[in-house]
């Protein structure tokens, strides 16, 4: 599997690409794996949205049940984007945070 780091750096094509990768057949319910009956449930931590299912009703995201469950990989990430990449990596301003 590649690894496009360096189109990773942005936190929302980071978070498209982890769900690609960890739904490749569509983000589904995590007990019912149905994908009809979703809705948005809360938006305030962008780009994870939080999900619905009317038949299950719970809520979940694209990280329920995966290896990334109750984790801050986005969050940390986000923070510094290039604290741990070398500087040649890096391509946003200001490169001092590269350094």
């Amino acid at each position: 599997m590649d690894f496009p780091i360096t189109d990773l750096m942005d936190e929302q094509a980071c978070y498209d690409w982890l769900v690609r990768i960890l739904h490749p057949d569509g983000l589904s319910c995590p007990r019912y794996r149905r994908r009809e009956g979703l809705k948005v449930h809360r938006r305030y931590r962008a780009p994870v949205l939080d999900y619905r299912c009317s038949a299950w009703r719970r809520v979940f995201n694209a990280f329920t049940e995966t290896v990334f469950h109750n984790t801050r990989v986005l969050s940390v990430a986000s923070q510094n984007p290039c604290a741990n990449l070398p500087p040649n990596f890096c391509k946003y301003p200001p490169a001092s945070q590269c350094e």
